[in-house]
């Protein structure tokens, strides 16, 4: 899988963008991590927490609970609140901006 490209490093003060979806993962019933090709989404590191958020389109809403950064790979972890997404998606990302404002 490709490296995630990390945008929140050029522009930290976006707090909504688009990006392609190129995975999901189960981890635990009712427990998924979301793989993009880009990320707004800070992952935890650096002593600053993880972002918190959610990602949405038109077929559903996943609610963004932690995310991480492994070998080049951002997971973006959480549960579905409805619907579903499928590879190549085009989804929107947004980023709960106050919580970030208050960790940055």
């Amino acid at each position: 899988m490709n490296k995630t490209t990390l945008v929140y490093f050029d522009t930290p003060h976006l707090y909504q963008a688009s990006a392609q979806l190129l995975g999901i993962v189960q981890i635990a019933p009712g427990k998924q991590a979301i793989i993009l090709d880009s990320t707004i989404f800070y992952p935890q590191g650096g002593g600053q927490p993880y972002d918190q958020g959610y990602i949405e389109n038109e077929k559903g809403r996943f609610e963004v609970r932690e995310v991480r950064f492994n070998e080049g790979i951002v997971s973006h972890i959480g549960n579905f609140s409805n619907g579903m997404f499928e590879p190549g998606d085009t989804v929107i990302c947004h980023v709960d901006e106050p919580r970030r404002e208050l960790h940055s």
